[in-house]
């Protein structure tokens, strides 16, 4: 097939496109590679699909101009045989198109958890999530039907809890921890479409999210150690700062952050979850605030952060790092409406005045998580929940979780250590689940609808 195909690949049309060459990925070969010559300028792109009869898919088009093109096919599924036609349409002329190449794309490695996927999701395009495993982790792109169309291995006792697409839409960031040493493990990885490591970013200390801004530089959580007396007795606490660091390169342990919970609040030990020391990092100490998400709010240039512990959001604001509020159902904020607050929660998704929010649950009576939306007032000081949707089977996600809304206004949710990734719409209808095998937890959930 593979013979075949580069047979195919020499035949070139008359006019704009000439010297068609289309081949597997090298890093990633469900990602292929296609070339030309262009003599003239106007526009491309790529036409793909499993029959030759149905090249039902497209890649972005490209602006066109004479000499050597290139263009990224990110989306044919492992194990799959794909058929693959380039398009130009010169400026002022006709479109072109070359002669259909195949190609056998190679299953997925046998490391990768089976995944399982029922229904229809509410918009066309790749899921981009992570497997949660300290053997053999990945980072994933996967279609509707399960089948995996990109895939990242990550380093034994390497995890990720952040993956996103970088605002210009050339690469993957990927924020990756070492699982016992995050002082000096974490790092933010730039990785391109193909696979290749584009940049590398050392976070010391880093932990949880980060975000991405448009001057190119990224925000990320970092956790601050320091001892006071508790109970009568000195002891080290962890809370947590967040940072603002240029891509690239080393940022510093010391380096003053933008923003710090010591400068607000004097810890205390209030929840059974604070109170028993947990070995992290390099130390032993008590984890009060326990910062895991992170957004940023472009509109009113604010950043907003969740404690897990202390059960609030942070909105701080992107350009000084002053708190401008305080968002908590239990301290200033009061719930109208007869809606439920949530109990160490997660989010992806936080807006001034509006918060989705994954409920872990870990107070409530009985301890069921869900997903749940707020909306909230900054000057009367009051939250109503607009709407919720607990675990269909009363679940408990101890840890981790993720919801965030999709293009076509439904609801992605991940319950990360059942395995499972849900979209759910808003008259709380599932219509599209995605599950790995048994004992591969799952991370926060994307579907991208851009690709190269």
């Amino acid at each position: 097939m593979l013979f075949f195909a580069a047979l195919l690949g020499c035949q070139s049309p008359d006019g704009a496109l000439r010297a068609v060459d289309v081949q597997l990925g090298e890093t990633i070969p469900n990602v292929l590679e296609a070339r030309y010559e262009a003599d003239a300028a106007g526009e491309s792109w790529v036409r793909w699909g499993y029959s030759e009869d149905a090249l039902i898919h497209e890649t972005a088009h490209r602006t066109m101009s004479p000499g050597a093109m290139e263009h990224l096919v990110v989306g044919p599924a492992s194990g799959r045989t794909v058929f693959v036609q380039l398009v130009t349409a010169p400026d002022g002329g006709d479109e072109e198109t070359s002669a259909v190449v195949s190609l056998d794309v190679p299953v997925a490695p046998s490391g990768l958890p089976r995944l399982y996927a029922e229904g229809t999701p509410g918009d066309e395009g790749l899921l981009l999530t992570a497997i949660l495993s300290l053997d053999s982790g990945w980072v994933i792109l996967t279609n509707a039907e399960g089948e995996i169309a990109w895939y990242m291995p990550l380093a034994y006792q390497e995890i990720t809890s952040s993956v996103q697409v970088s605002l210009d839409g050339e690469a993957l960031l990927v924020l990756l921890q070492d699982a016992f040493d995050n002082v000096t493990g974490t790092k933010l990885l730039r990785v391109g479409w193909d696979g290749v490591l584009i940049e590398r970013t050392k976070l010391p200390s880093g932990h949880h999210d980060f975000v991405e801004l448009a001057d190119g530089r990224v925000a990320w959580i970092q956790d601050e150690t320091i001892t006071m007396e508790i109970d009568g007795e000195q002891r080290p606490v962890i809370g947590d700062a967040i940072q603002v660091t240029e891509q690239g390169g080393e940022a510093q342990q010391d380096a003053e952050p933008i923003f710090s919970l010591f400068d607000y609040h004097t810890p205390s030990a209030t929840c059974q979850h604070q109170q028993s020391p947990i070995s992290w990092q390099d130390k032993t100490a008590l984890d009060w605030s326990h910062l895991n998400s992170l957004t940023y709010d472009a509109q009113t240039d604010r950043f907003f952060a969740v404690s897990h512990f202390l059960d609030s959001v942070y909105v701080i604001s992107a350009s000084d790092g002053a708190l401008i509020d305080e968002v908590n159902p239990y301290v200033d904020y009061r719930m109208v409406m007869g809606g439920k607050p949530w109990s160490h929660p997660h989010s992806s998704w936080m807006r001034d005045g509006e918060l989705l929010m994954f409920d872990n649950g870990m107070h409530h009576e009985p301890q069921v998580s869900r997903i749940a939306r707020y909306t909230y007032d900054e000057e009367r000081r009051e939250m109503t929940q607009t709407w919720e949707y607990n675990h269909p089977n009363n679940g408990f996600a101890v840890a981790l979780g993720d919801a965030h809304p999709t293009p076509s206004g439904n609801i992605l949710i991940a319950w990360s250590p059942f395995g499972q990734i849900a979209e759910v719409n808003d008259a709380k209808e599932v219509v599209w689940t995605l599950e790995t095998e048994a004992g591969a937890g799952i991370g926060r959930a994307r579907w991208v609808t851009e690709l190269p």
